[in-house]
């Protein structure tokens, strides 16, 4: 499986947690040339999970907009009625699972910081921190994102994060 071409969420965590438990492998056991591969790779996968949940959000948003105007087919046998609660209930799971998948992948970078602190501070730290600040500006859930990868600073990271 590659996680680039994952389009499930469920997949990412998996692929995420194996990638993070590779890394982890020992201390100083990346370049930077890889560590900025790694994590370039786990954020271009949470931005495309951030869109998926956008996506989702704005389709429950139309969902219940037709459904307030009156507009939706009624159903009338039970069994309908059943898939249709099916239905409702798919967009709370799907974001479940994206929100699952984005921790998962935001683990990466926290083994990336355990394996080779000096170089994911020189390589990566530049493009995550200003990302950081804006995730742990905003409510919901790129906050949770940031305290993530906040932690994982601070716990990996040590006295080098205070400028972070």
């Amino acid at each position: 499986a590659d996680l680039c071409k994952a389009e499930d969420p469920e997949d990412l965590v998996p692929m995420a947690t194996g990638i993070s438990s590779v890394v982890n492998a020992g201390e100083n056991c990346l370049d930077g040339a890889q560590v900025q591969k790694i994590s370039s790779l786990a954020l271009e996968e949470i931005m495309k999970s951030l869109q998926r949940e956008a996506a989702l959000e704005e389709a429950d948003r139309q969902h219940q907009a037709l459904g307030s105007a009156g507009d939706m087919p009624q159903l009338d046998d039970d069994d309908d009625d059943d898939e249709a609660i099916d239905i409702e209930g798919m967009g709370d799971m799907e974001e479940t699972d994206e929100k699952e998948a984005r921790v998962a992948l935001c683990s990466i970078f926290g083994a990336c910081f355990k394996a080779s602190p000096e170089a994911f501070v020189a390589q990566s730290l530049p493009t995550l921190q200003p990302l950081m600040q804006q995730w742990l500006s905003k409510p919901g859930p790129c906050r949770a994102l940031g305290l993530h990868l906040a932690c994982d600073l601070l716990e990996h990271l040590g006295d080098r994060a205070a400028g972070a």
